[in-house]
């Protein structure tokens, strides 16, 4: 959660730098502001750019460059848009094109809040530079003198009151939402989401009380008492204790180390499953074929040859379950964090070195969507002779049910493809989920490995005695 912060902390820290340099040159704050608008366009032609040669999704979406075209938009309208300049700039300006300008500017901001992902295809192709655009023409309008409806809306005291704590809501929303479902997963959607935001509002008007305005005071000169600070850092730590303890799962049992971490280590050093490892984050299984097993009058036979499972790292922490149960030969290549996008690249990797099986398994919509050109992506790479199995993610975020709905209605068009419903087996299961409501516990990667063996094993009953 902290990456964009540190993003908004290296403009902090650069951007007076640069200003003080400009100054000492005498350049003049139109030639500044001109210089900054082309570096906003310069930076968001470069994450287009990046994103259309299939740059990796860390550099896209974590990136300082990439993200620095709405911070160089911001810079670019204070210097241009100067208050003591506000009155000259509006004269020419009628009331019905204000009005009109920033009721569209706010219409596209909201629609761009509802529709655009930052894992989706537009947020890359120039929608996060639109958005900037937008947002400042906004800002531009409403700070005008000349009164509009728009401008009467942001005046509101509401509206005020979330500007003025802005900050503290953006740093407490995710971790409020986080907590709320990971302590509570098998409350509904419906009722985790207002919860966070009721909780957001009041730790960020706790935070905004007690760290942020005290903080503004003693930084303006103001003669503090030794036990005002000492209450200060008082509250300050207790704060922070108390979001240690809330986050804290009430019960850690399989949880630490984690296991993915523990399974990252070992196959760096080459030991999971006792046989090499061939590849970042690829690792071959080493033990008993299990050709078929026996379950009552219902014999499961395994599929032959090569199984190969592809993944983040909810994979990557079940592998050692998933290997035990499947049996060998398996590859599983999955890696912590891995964007769904990215398993298209991964997969023409492994046919591209000989390592595709006849069989395959991605687990697809962990983070991210995976959209229906990925599928075609990944079918036209496997052909037509692989059997393709793709395990939906039991993740609650947006893009999860559009990636369910994306492969039911497209999988019917391969023959040699099908879907792993393990949302639909998990659901209502908390003891499956640690405490992020997301990686998996021993109970929940025996569930998830049996569902994947009893998807991909050919059923045969057995014969009479």
């Amino acid at each position: 959660h902290l990456w964009s912060l540190a993003v908004e902390e290296q403009f902090y820290v650069v951007w007076p730098l640069v200003l003080v340099a400009i100054a000492r040159r005498r350049g003049t704050i139109g030639k500044v502001a001109a210089v900054t608008g082309v570096a906003a366009l310069a930076t968001a032609a470069f994450g287009l750019v990046a994103y259309a040669l299939g740059a990796s999704p860390e550099l896209l979406y974590y990136g300082t460059v990439t993200n620095a075209s709405p911070l160089l938009v911001g810079a670019t309208l204070a210097m241009v848009w100067r208050p003591a300049r506000l009155a000259r700039l509006a004269q020419p300006l009628r009331r019905s094109t204000v009005e009109i300008g920033a009721a569209a500017a706010l219409a596209g901001v909201l629609v761009a809040a509802l529709l655009l992902d930052g894992t989706g295809h537009a947020f890359y192709l120039g929608g996060q530079l639109v958005v900037s655009l937008m947002v400042a023409v906004l800002m531009a309008l409403v700070v005008l003198p000349t009164p509009s409806v728009v401008g009467l809306v942001f005046e509101n005291s509401i509206v005020r009151w979330v500007g003025t704590r802005s900050y503290a809501i953006y740093l407490w929303h995710w971790p409020a939402l986080v907590l709320m479902r990971g302590s509570r997963p098998e409350l509904a959607e419906w009722w985790i989401a207002p919860a966070a935001v009721a909780a957001t509002f009041a730790l960020s008007e706790l935070s905004w009380r007690v760290v942020e305005r005290p903080t503004r005071r003693l930084g303006t000169g103001r003669p503090t008492t030794t036990w005002t600070t000492i209450a200060l850092g008082l509250v300050a730590a207790s704060l922070l204790v108390c979001v240690v303890f809330v986050a804290s799962p009430a019960k850690v049992t399989g949880q630490w180390p984690p296991r993915e971490v523990v399974q990252a280590e070992l196959a760096a050093k080459g030991e999971l499953y006792g046989s090499p490892v061939t590849g970042r984050g690829t690792v071959g299984a080493g033990g008993a074929t299990v050709d078929t097993v026996q379950a009552g009058s219902v014999t499961l036979k395994r599929p032959k040859g090569l199984v190969v499972f592809v993944g983040d790292s909810v994979l990557l922490g079940a592998s050692a379950g998933v290997v035990d149960t499947i049996g060998e030969p398996v590859i599983v290549d999955a890696k912590v964090g891995r964007y769904s996008r990215e398993l298209v690249s991964t997969v023409a990797e492994l046919e591209r070195t000989d390592r595709l099986g006849p069989t395959v398994v991605l687990h697809v919509g962990q983070n991210g969507p995976f959209t229906r050109a990925d599928l075609r992506d990944v079918m036209r790479i496997a052909g037509e002779d692989r059997k393709v199995y793709f395990i939906n993610s039991a993740v609650s975020r947006d893009w999860a049910e559009p990636t369910d709905d994306m492969l039911l209605h497209n999988l019917p068009d391969y023959p040699n493809a099908r879907m792993i419903d393990w949302k639909s087996v998990s659901q209502g299961h908390a003891e499956y989920f640690v405490a992020d409501g997301v990686h998996l516990t021993p109970d929940g990667i025996t569930a998830f490995s049996e569902l994947i063996r009893a998807a991909m094993f050919e059923r045969t009953r057995a014969a009479a005695k």
